[in-house]
C-alpha cells in the first residue's frame, strides 16, 4: 500500500482541515478530501506541532495552516514537502524535554531551505492544552513576527 505524507485529520468535507504528516495510508481515513489543504490556503507560512490534538487546537485559535509531525522526528521527505510548499516554517512543538530538543534539531535542518521560527513553550506546556487565545497571542503577537524576520 502507498505511503501517505500528509492527510486531513478534520473530517468535516467543508474546512481547510489542519493537517498531520504521518503514514497512514489513505484507505484508513475517513473523509479524505485532498493531501494538502494548508497549500490550498495560498498561505507562504506552515505552523508545525508534534501531534494531531495540537494540530486541532492551533487550527481552532484561528490557524487554517498547521500541521503535525506525528512525533518529534522530522524525515527527509517531510522536510522537502514543507520546504517545497512553505518558504516560511514556525515550529511549535511541546515545552517537554523531547519536544525542545526536536525543536532546536528540525530548526537546524530546515534553516538552510526555510525561514523558521521556534516558538518555545513554558516547561510542561503543549499547545493542545492551552486556551485558544493564549495560541493567538503566542502566534500573532508582534514579537514573533519580528523574529520571523531574523531567521
Amino acid at each position: 500500500m502507498r505511503r501517505v505524507d500528509w492527510w486531513p485529520i478534520a473530517v468535516e468535507r467543508s474546512m481547510v482541515a489542519p493537517l498531520a504528516i504521518g503514514s497512514p495510508p489513505a484507505s484508513e481515513i475517513a473523509g479524505a478530501v485532498q493531501l494538502s489543504p494548508c497549500a490550498a490556503t495560498g498561505l507562504d507560512e506552515v505552523i508545525v506541532v508534534e501531534g494531531f490534538f495540537d494540530c486541532l487546537r492551533v487550527h481552532q485559535a484561528g490557524f487554517p495552516c498547521v500541521v503535525a509531525l506525528m512525533g518529534v522526528t522530522c524525515s527527509e521527505r517531510q522536510r522537502e514537502l514543507l520546504a517545497g510548499t512553505f518558504p516560511r516554517v514556525v515550529l511549535l512543538l511541546d515545552g517537554d524535554a523531547a519536544g525542545r530538543a526536536a525543536s532546536g534539531r528540525i530548526a537546524k535542518n530546515l534553516r538552510p531551505v526555510s525561514a523558521v521560527t521556534e516558538v518555545l513553550l513554558e516547561r510542561g506546556v503543549q499547545p493542545d492544552q492551552m486556551p485558544v487565545d493564549e495560541i493567538r497571542q503566542l502566534l500573532a503577537g508582534a514579537e514573533r513576527r519580528q523574529r520571523i524576520g531574523t531567521n
